[in-house]
């Protein structure tokens, strides 16, 4: 099964009369780069929830976030710091009476005032904290990959669509191979007699027919390419990622394509050989989001 890299999933979960959620974004990265973002009370759960994405995930660029929303029936309890507000207090006075400025210290800038409030929350148990968040994990994981697996589906297509079109190129350039082949055959022969008549040495003879047979004979790269494209639509069906190794055989096919272009010189066939250069480099780009 093709999956993409691209997905997003999300999931919450209770603690203490608190809603928590995890959220899960991943984007293609040629590695597996983890970012997260955890709420400062379930911050000794960040290496466990690390390798909880290492288990599911091989590749991509992953923003794990886990926050908190209050439901609002007393999980928090805001208390007051006197000696702190009448620090503040006897301070601006201070201040008042040293530079001549004018003004009142009022209650709408005490509670501007940060410092002189605490904001005190039930305390969380790891142990009891970790088996809530690994479900809600579990879940966001889940919807994570039904995303990737979808969009990894429409993905396959794509390429699927693409080699078709590749290989029935490369069947066109095999059906005119013989036929270049006998023109630069014509070719050799109107080269080797005029060699003849100026008394050419017999080696020069030699030489240009070995250059013939090296430089017209596409037949080695046309198997080479068609046994990627096996192997391309072998690599589309397995369960394992296969990112990495169907951008390598993009390359290799893109390879023997330059191939044939270099050894057959011939107009149509080079045309027929950029078509195929760009659908390669689109399945490129497309390869670059698969896991």
């Amino acid at each position: 099964m093709t999956m993409s890299m691209t997905g997003y999933g999300r999931a919450n979960f209770e603690l203490n009369n608190e809603t928590f959620f995890v959220d899960i974004r991943t984007l293609n990265h040629r590695y597996l780069d983890i970012k997260l973002r955890v709420t400062d009370r379930l911050s000794g759960l960040e290496q466990k929830v690390k390798e909880a994405v290492k288990a599911r995930l091989e590749r991509g660029a992953v923003t794990l976030s886990i926050f908190a929303e209050e439901s609002g029936d007393g999980t928090k309890k805001l208390s007051l710091n006197v000696a702190a507000a009448r620090e503040f207090l006897a301070v601006a006075e201070v201040l008042k009476n040293e530079t001549n400025v004018t003004g009142e210290v009022t209650l709408e800038t005490l509670l501007k005032q940060r410092d002189i409030f605490t904001v005190e929350k039930n305390e969380i148990e790891e142990e009891a904290a970790w088996k809530a968040l690994s479900g809600a994990l579990d879940a966001a994981f889940t919807q994570l990959e039904e995303w990737r697996s979808k969009e990894g589906a429409s993905l396959e297509l794509d390429l699927r669509s693409r080699i078709a079109t590749i290989s029935e190129h490369l069947d066109r350039v095999e059906l005119r191979a013989p036929e270049i082949k006998a023109g630069y055959r014509k070719r050799l022969e109107e080269s080797i007699a005029r060699l003849l008549d100026k008394n050419a040495e017999e080696t020069r003879i030699i030489q240009e027919a070995a250059f013939f047979a090296e430089r017209c004979d596409i037949s080695e790269e046309i198997t080479r390419a068609k046994s990627h494209f096996n192997l391309f639509y072998d690599y589309l069906k397995s369960k394992e990622p296969v990112g990495k190794r169907l951008d390598f055989l993009c390359q290799e096919i893109f390879r023997e394509v330059n191939t044939v272009a270099s050894k057959a010189n011939d107009a149509h066939m080079k045309q027929t050989v950029v078509e195929m250069k760009g659908e390669l480099e689109k399945m490129r780009e497309q390869v670059q989001n698969i896991e």
